[in-house]
């Protein structure tokens, strides 16, 4: 659009002649057509028009005003119309023309220009058009309507069926009507009379004559230039004397090279006209301009030649290889032709002579040449009737000696050419706007162009400066056209040249006549009477019952009918559906492949009471109504647009269009869906200040019931569960581990439970621990459950350097008789009574180190590091030497010095009152490890005890502890198995809550670790597992909730349940934050539950809190269904792991999809229940060719129940002759399918990848460029049903032969490798074995590849084993044979490479940067 800023600032006033002053007036007065010749300034009075309506609009109130419209037929007349009423008028002018139509297109854009003051929008007519059908613009709200070129209005052109719209509109609110046109006589109606009353009646205004002496002053105005004939005469036969004359080079040689071809002479058919008129020697030159045409007849031909070779599975008769032969022979050689004619040198110059040129060529030289004394002034323009004509005619000038020094031509033809050979990619010979104002500029700054050979592009509506010589090289086919391109000479002593054969009555004929009207239209506006004066009240009158008969007329049978829609006013003839048709079906476009437009199928069924034709209305595959048949109607275009009538009326009650009767854009998403997409997090979770990160929510951690208060106490008696720890292996005296009770006021599963296992554990990377036994039951009593806690207590202690208290206890643990298997209360009373440390004696025995614990300190958990006693050493004595350390500077050479000086340093006593017994033997001790280790983890340092050298202990400086130290050794690895079972409990109470225990407990425990837990396993696997199932069971859930849904709606409702808004939602009712292991614990953080640590700070409770993301929130619901879904009882006879009944019932039992779906049986029926009824009614299952699709079905390896299907799989949307849907809806549930197969055999064929690399080895095997190459591979591609479209024909030919060849390259190296062995293979070059990476991909290709397995699923009753077989059968032996793991490292390697070279070359240019 143009803004203000571009505007001129000064407006030129606006001077009128007298003859326009006249016809000003009669515009202001009523409707008026201004018919007066081009270039005498009729833009002038539409302007003076405008200036006075607006002047008239200015006292009115902003909101009641209304604005001028003035419509031009032609883009480029829109800005050289707005251009100069903007530099000409106060107004305020918008342009809208096509291409900012999109964005204009709406009420909105009109009604806001309206209330900013716009005065005046300069618009093609047929913007208009569409504003007032779709009631954007009413005609209440114009008050002037400008009509350039105003001779259009005949027939069904826009103009006329704008006015169609003002007849709707009572007389008082019509706008005002001015016409401009140079003559009306466009048509073959040689009668002004009749011409002049069409054009008034059609546009209900006058043609008003002039005064005596404005017609005076026009006439020296008009400019008119000097008008001659020039006679030429008749082109000899060229065949009777070609023994005299030599035929057209080009033709001779073409002749020779493949005359004898059987297509030869429908070629030379096409330079025959140029031959016989005008010589060999231009003959040859059309030769050079038709190539284009040429190759785009042979790619016509290339592509139904593959229409031929493709199987159609409805119509096999298409099916003709013989013909294919003949077609792509034909091809061959019109592309044989166009090189020959490319290798032939075109000569620099051209001599004409009556040996190769006909008179008229001659005669036509000769008249430019009369220029030549002129040639600085020279300007000039040639019109000529056919586009190889005005190509050719350049470059005859170009190369000829007289006229290539001092002209300089370029062609100007029209937009169209190419046609379907476009779609190829072959150009025509038409030019784009761009190419023509490109054209024009330069002719109009003589830079250096100073003649244009044009058609009749150049005839009317363009601004061309004046031009002093217009050449008519082939006459006019109407008056208009000889009074437009007339007028072009409006230079000063301008000459125009009309060229006529001598002799020949029809270009006499045509002169005569185009004169004759002239002189007629002169005569005629001088002879118009007073009454044409008519006052503008009796024309409302008149007006009145025209618009009467108006509502009553039949014109074509069609304007009787329309469709008004109440709401917002639209209102659409039958003529005016046809665009609103087309323009739906390009919308519906889903790649550059579909149809553009609509297929009407025309039916003659014989005259029936003057009724006989019926077409049968065609839309693509992916609209909602693919068929509609209208009625019968005496003409072919009355039943094309009754059709479309009829089809805008139904997709309007479909919805497909709004109440502007425009097609809906479809959105991305929509407004209910988006709402979704936003988390809501209200009641999961919480936030606490100061400690929650960013963007995440915070849960405690869930405490299994047996261990959460109440806890046990110490009462008179209580009825309590043991069970049995065993733990593998030996401890550092080389015996078994001490066994060990736990002790839990309620019995722990045994069944259900997931084990624990230890990482890194006795020399092994991992060990799995016995699962519990049947907890016994058993009553203690006060005195036992007094003694039970302290030890318990006294024990923990010892292993966490925690002095522990509390009211209650959760568990307790209590050693067993090795033998018995019996809690030892022996052991337990001795370990419990009186203090838990004492001193060693001094002397002690030999027997008293038997399973001795002893420490170097009595303040456990300050420091004492504990010992197992081995042997009293009687040999040693406390001043003893300490062996090596003799020489040491600074080292305590004896072991009291040694001793006391650690104290020392650890206990800060005083030494000073400390003397040794140096009768005393030392203790020979090993000392334990005391850190608390967390054996579930991997890769952790454990601290080991040193046997190689044993530590001597002071028995004077030494303490003894009541517990051993076999339990001591042993109770070190409670806090890692209670840690353990506590997260196995939680994931059994969920798995027991939500899936009645149905879900394998591992898998169900490994759902419920995140990776931040350090453990050796976590959920990433699942939750990629898990993903893709949720996917494909959702695809199949909203697939067959509703067969009106499309694919884009599908994506949209599965987006709606599959988003992580969604799934978190999901968690709220469950709380899995609470049960997710998100850290496990540390020295730092471990304690108990229901104790606290008397000895040191308190644990603060925020740090015991899991920090979960949205995002883990959701990854937990997957990597559940991920479980369920691995949950298996072995494998299928077909080969398919997965447990889909498990998973299905896991969505449903997570609340994703609705709690009636029991199984995927309930899917499979609501589908049945849409679409069987419809298959039936229409017959869907009769339409593929029973033979041809038993092809497909060996391939396939299943037999189609509803053959539909299959058809339905291979279906293009953009196919226009289908009556059945098109392969998008099952594309969508195909695509969650193959992703679900590819991950289940990923995930089994690689269990050493991590979710990461799975997902990259994914996407490297489903992306379009894979797909496209395994439909090239599987040979589906020849199945794809379309209208052939020449595009999409080409596309497919190009992309399977590039990727059929690089998978032979593949193939070849596979199999030189197998039989020269690998040393001689490294040799030979390695292709890329993930070969179509880098290759082109065809979204049709890859489409078909997943609507066929999607149509498989749903033919077998949603059955996700027969689908899995159909993969197996047909992709799977091609994943195998490429998708291996040596192409992902290749691929890695080659990606690496080149990240590689991005960042040398961005050092590179930062150090150039930098210098």
């Amino acid at each position: 659009m143009e803004s203000e800023n571009e505007r001129p600032q000064e407006r030129r006033a606006l001077v009128a002649r007298l003859y326009q002053e006249e016809l000003f007036k009669r515009g202001k007065e009523g409707n008026t057509i201004a018919c007066i010749e081009t270039g005498t300034g009729k833009t002038m009075i539409a302007a003076m028009l405008i200036e006075h309506m607006m002047a008239a609009e200015q006292i009115k109130p902003l909101a009641q005003r209304r604005l001028a419209i003035f419509a031009v037929p032609l883009v480029p007349l829109v800005h050289q119309q707005a251009t100069f009423i903007d530099a000409n008028t106060e107004a305020n002018v918008e342009i809208l023309c096509g291409e900012i139509e999109t964005e204009c297109s709406t009420r909105k854009w009109w009604d806001d220009n309206i209330d900013r003051g716009v005065d005046v929008v300069v618009c093609t007519a047929q913007v208009f058009l569409n504003a007032l059908s779709h009631a954007y613009l009413s005609l209440s709200s114009v008050n002037l309507i400008v009509f350039d070129e105003a001779h259009h209005v005949v027939g069904d052109d826009v103009y006329r069926r704008i006015m169609d719209h003002y007849r709707l509109l009572l007389p008082r609110v019509r706008p005002k009507i001015f016409g401009m046109t140079a003559s009306p006589l466009l048509t073959s109606t040689k009668s002004l009379e009749v011409a002049s009353s069409r054009l008034e009646s059609i546009l209900d205004s006058k043609i008003f004559a002039l005064s005596p002496e404005a017609r005076e002053e026009l006439s020296i105005v008009s400019n008119h230039p000097t008008e001659l004939v020039i006679e030429y005469d008749r082109a000899p036969n060229w065949a009777d004397i070609s023994s005299r004359v030599a035929p057209a080079v080009r033709t001779r040689l073409v002749a020779e090279f493949q005359g004898k071809h059987k297509d030869f002479e429908k070629l030379l058919g096409g330079m025959d006209w140029h031959w016989e008129e005008l010589g060999p020697a231009f003959s040859d030159l059309a030769w050079l301009s038709s190539k284009q045409d040429i190759l785009g007849k042979a790619a016509i031909k290339e592509h139904y030649a593959r229409v031929m070779e493709t199987t159609d599975l409805v119509n096999p008769q298409f099916d003709d290889t013989s013909r294919a032969a003949q077609l792509r022979d034909s091809a061959y050689f019109r592309r044989q032709v166009v090189n020959f004619l490319d290798d032939i040198p075109v000569p620099d110059i051209i001599e004409l002579h009556e040996g190769n040129a006909s008179p008229k060529l001659l005669r036509f030289i000769q008249a430019l040449e009369c220029f030549k004394p002129h040639a600085k002034e020279f300007c000039g323009m040639i019109f000529t009737g056919r586009r190889v004509t005005a190509i050719a005619l350049q470059m005859l000038i170009e190369r000829s000696p007289s006229l290539s020094s001092w002209i300089h031509s370029e062609a100007l033809v029209g937009h169209s050419g190419g046609g379907m050979a476009a779609s190829f990619g072959v150009a025509g010979q038409g030019m784009t706007w761009e190419q023509q104002n490109d054209v024009l500029m330069r002719f109009r700054r003589r830079d250096p162009t100073n003649l244009v050979i044009a058609t009749s592009v150049l005839e009317e509506g363009l601004d061309i400066t004046p031009v002093n010589c217009v050449i008519r090289f082939d006459l006019p086919n109407h008056h208009v056209g000889y009074v437009q391109s007339r007028g072009r000479a409006r230079a000063q002593d301008s000459t125009y040249l009309l060229f006529a054969e001598k002799h020949n009555k029809a270009h006499l004929s045509v002169i005569k006549g185009v004169i004759k009207a002239e002189s007629d239209l002169q005569q005629w506006l001088r002879a118009q009477p007073d009454d044409r004066k008519m006052p503008w009240g009796e024309r409302q009158d008149e007006a009145r019952l025209e618009r009467e008969a108006f509502l009553h007329d039949e014109r074509s049978g069609l304007l009787q009918q329309r469709l008004v829609i109440e709401s917002t006013g639209a209102c659409v003839f039958p003529i005016d559906t046809v665009a609103i048709l087309a323009h739906y079906v390009a919308l519906l476009r889903t790649d550059e492949f579909c149809a553009t437009r609509p297929h009407y199928e025309m039916q003659d069924n014989g005259c029936q009471h003057g009724l006989r034709f019926k077409a049968k209305l065609h839309l693509p595959a992916n609209s909602p109504l693919t068929l509609i048949e209208g009625p019968l109607t005496r003409s072919k275009k009355a039943a094309r647009r009754l059709a479309a009538f009829e089809a805008v009326h139904q997709l309007h009650q479909l919805s497909e269009l709004d109440d502007h009767l425009a097609p809906k854009q479809r959105p991305k998403t929509f407004p209910e869906v988006t709402a979704a997409l936003h988390y809501n997090l209200k009641g999961i979770g919480e936030i606490v200040d100061g400690v929650t990160p960013k963007n995440t929510l915070s849960f405690a951690p869930k405490l299994p019931p047996v261990f959460d208060t109440p806890g046990i106490k110490v009462e008179a008696s209580v009825d309590v569960y043991r069970s049995e720890l065993d733990f593998p292996g030996v401890d550092d005296a080389g015996e078994a581990f001490h066994p060990l009770a736990l002790i839990t006021k309620s019995a722990l599963p045994c069944s259900e439970m997931a084990p624990i296992t230890f990482a890194s554990y006795q020399g092994q990377p991992s060990c799995e621990l016995p699962i519990l036994g049947q907890a016994q039951s058993m009553r203690l009593g006060e005195q036992q459950l007094l003694h039970a806690r302290i030890y318990t207590l006294r024990l923990l202690a010892l292993i966490s350097s925690r002095l522990l208290e509390g009211k209650e206890m959760p568990y307790l643990i209590l050693p067993l008789d090795k033998e018995t298997r019996e809690i030892d209360w022996q052991a337990i009373d001795a370990a419990s009574e009186g203090s838990a440390i004492s001193k060693v004696p001094r002397h002690p025995e030999e027997h008293w180190v038997l399973d001795k614990l002893v420490l170097d300190s009595p303040r456990v958990g300050s420091g004492a590091r504990a010992f197992r006693a081995l042997k009293v050493d009687h040999d040693k004595t406390p001043l003893s030497k300490i062996p090596g350390r003799e020489g040491e500077e600074g080292a305590a050479t004896t072991y009291w010095d040694d001793a006391v000086a650690r104290k020392m340093r650890q206990e800060n006593v005083d030494a000073d009152n400390m003397s040794p017994s140096d009768d005393q033997p030392l203790i020979e001790a090993v000392r334990l490890a005391q850190r608390l280790d967390n054996y579930l983890v991997p890769m952790q340092r454990r601290a080991k005890s040193t046997t190689a050298s044993p530590d001597y202990l002071i028995p004077q400086l030494t303490w003894q502890h009541s517990i051993t130290a076999s339990v001591f050794e042993s109770a070190r690895m409670v806090p890692s198995y209670l840690a353990g079972l506590e997260h196995a409990l939680n994931a059994r109470e969920l798995n027991e809550h939500l899936f009645s225990l149905r879900l394998d407990p591992t898998q169900t425990s490994t759902a419920l670790t995140a990776p931040s837990a350090g453990l050796p396993y976590n959920n990433q696997r699942l939750e990629f597992l898990g993903d893709v199932f949720l996917k494909a069971i959702s695809c199949a859930y909203v697939f067959a909730r509703s067969d009106k849904r499309l694919e884009g709606h599908l994506h949209l409702d599965a987006r709606e349940v599959l988003s992580n808004s969604s799934l978190v939602e999901k968690t709220k009712d469950f709380q899995l934050g609470t049960v997710l292991c998100t850290r496990s614990f540390t020295r730092r953080n471990w304690c108990p539950p229901l104790l606290e640590a008397t000895n040191r700070e308190p644990i603060d409770p925020t740090e015991r809190l899991n920090h979960v993301s949205p995002k883990m929130l959701a990854d937990i619901v997957e990597s559940l269904i991920g479980a369920a879904v691995s949950t298996t009882s072995g494998t299928s006879e077909d080969g398919l792991w997965l447990n889909v009944d498990l998973g299905l019932f896991a969505c449903v039992r997570l609340g994703i999809l609705p709690s009636e779906i029991k199984s995927i049986d309930d899917i499979a029926k609501r589908w049945r229940e849409q679409v069987e009824p419809k298959a039936i009614a229409e017959r869907w299952n009769q339409r593929p060719h029973r033979e041809r699709l038993k092809r497909l079905e060996e391939i396939w390896g299943h037999h189609f129940n509803m053959p539909h299907l299959a058809l339905e799989a291979l279906t293009h949307p953009g196919h226009l002759n289908s009556a059945l849907p098109s392969y998008q809806r099952l594309e969508f549930l195909g695509d969650g399918l193959l992703d679900l197969f590819i991950d289940a055999w990923l995930f089994k064929r690689f269990t050493h990848f991590d979710e990461g690399e799975l997902t990259a080895f994914k996407g490297m095997l489903v992306s379009n460029k894979a797909l496209s190459a395994l439909c090239e591979a599987t040979k589906l591609y020849k199945y794809l049903q379309t209208d052939f479209q020449p595009s999409l024909m080409s596309a497919i030919q190009a992309t399977t032969a590039e990727l059929k060849y690089a998978r032979e390259r593949v193939d070849r190296y596979v199999e030189q490798r197998g039989h020269t062995g690998d040393d001689e293979a490294k040799k030979q070059p390695k292709p890329a074995l993930h070969y179509w990476i880098g290759r082109p991909a065809l979204k049709a290709l890859a489409d078909i590849v997943e609507a066929s397995l999607g149509a498989v699923f749903v033919d077998s009753g949603f059955c996700f084993q027969t689908a899995w077989r159909m993969f197996s059968r047909v992709y799977m032996p091609w994943y195998e044979r490429y998708a291996t793991v040596e192409a992902y490292e290749q691929r890695l390697l080659i990606e690496e490479q080149k990240r590689q070279e991005g960042l040398a070359r961005r050092a590179e240019k930062t150090s150039r940067m930098e210098e």
